[in-house]
């Protein structure tokens, strides 16, 4: 392994190749006896720290951590204090929170709520992901998910074998406020000037609905082509709709109102709530925009889970596919598929598929189907 003499440590320029190189070998070098301490003692931590590289500071988390020196600790976010404008990246809280979670739980229930919940996105959302959720998991810190209830995520995490299905004291739960506004403004930025008629729409004939019907699925549900046929399958599944999940709206597009426009008729004879989205634009964003605008109360039938729409509709910032990847998971749980042939309707969950806190347990969503249950006495 190669590395690096105390006569060749001022040899690491703190230009931005240089410091990138540093992090690097720190890297390697992690656990080498005297290597950080060398590089430490030689340039100095404030200098260190003051290059604000997210890998270098890491790197040294790190090495405290995992020689236990909590004094070190403590200067090292004294100096940071100190110094100013440093963030820390939510992997160097992760390290301390593990750190800390048994010796000295109230610090790691700190930096938890200051530094982890506590810390939005542009949207004002919450940054946990699923890597997060498996890291609490694999490392046992699960007095951190009592805070967690109604979060949409799903684990793939094996280390568990207490895996149960869910019962009758799960509840069922809506999109966050602070999702649900991100999620209904950059849906609005793709509907141009339809976003009035969606929502004056909303207010006035979607009171007592609590199912979307996304018509053009249903009607290019055989062979992918509207006929006399597949216009009597979307009465079908109107009919066993009402019977069978409730008061439905129907979202259909202009076009086949205009080819078809006993459709209209129809709906209107039968007093069904229908609405029409325009030419020019997709009618996913009026199915996504109305489910985010009930904060996801509602159901949606069809047989299009809608994740690879959803994503065209997210801003440019990468950090906003954790909520977008969220919305996705309501969306899915949502979304009744349906079979024509045999003409059933997947019945709605009684329980949000999120993360439960039921007395002195917490249930976290398995991509098993099941949940993985975890006592936090």
């Amino acid at each position: 392994m190669d590395q690096i003499s105390n006569s060749n440590n001022n040899n690491y320029k703190l230009d931005t190749r240089g410091v990138n190189k540093l992090a690097w070998d720190l890297h390697k070098n992690l656990m080498e006896p005297g290597f950080v301490d060398n590089i430490i003692e030689t340039i100095g931590l404030d200098l260190l720290l003051k290059t604000r590289n997210s890998g270098l500071i890491s790197n040294i988390i790190n090495y405290f951590v995992e020689t236990a020196n909590t004094q070190m600790i403590n200067h090292l976010e004294s100096k940071i204090i100190a110094i100013g404008n440093i963030r820390l990246m939510k992997r160097d809280y992760m390290c301390l929170i593990k750190y800390f979670y048994i010796q000295d739980y109230s610090r790691a229930q700190m930096y938890w709520v200051t530094n982890i919940l506590g810390v939005k996105s542009k949207a004002n959302i919450s940054i946990l992901q699923l890597k997060d959720i498996n890291f609490i998991l694999e490392n046992k810190l699960y007095k951190l998910l009592e805070y967690l209830s109604g979060l949409f995520i799903v684990s793939d995490y094996t280390g568990l074998s207490c895996l149960i299905t869910p019962n009758a004291q799960f509840k069922k739960f809506t999109i966050k406020s602070e999702l649900q506004t991100y999620l209904i403004t950059q849906l609005e930025n793709h509907m141009g000037n339809y976003v009035k008629v969606a929502t004056n729409f909303y207010h006035s004939q979607m009171k007592n609905q609590t199912v979307i019907i996304d018509a053009g699925n249903v009607l290019h549900g055989r062979n992918g082509k509207v006929t006399h046929e597949s216009i009597q399958d979307l009465f079908n599944i109107i009919d066993l709709t009402q019977k069978t999940v409730g008061e439905p709206i129907i979202v259909i597009h202009k076009r086949h109102g205009k080819s078809y426009p006993e459709l209209i008729d129809m709906f209107v004879k039968l007093n069904i709530k229908y609405f029409q989205t325009p030419y020019n634009f997709n009618d996913d964003i009026f199915i996504m925009w109305f489910f985010a605008k009930s904060a996801g109360a509602l159901n949606i039938l069809s047989n299009d889970k809608y994740r690879d729409h959803i994503y065209n509709y997210q801003s440019s910032a990468k950090s906003d596919d954790f909520f977008i990847s969220e919305f996705a998971n309501i969306l899915t749980e949502q979304t009744l598929s349906y079979q024509l042939s045999s003409l059933v309707i997947q019945q709605a969950l009684p329980y949000s598929f999120c993360i439960q806190v039921v007395d002195s347990h917490v249930y976290v969503p398995h991509i098993s189907g099941k949940f993985i249950q975890i006592s936090i006495e």
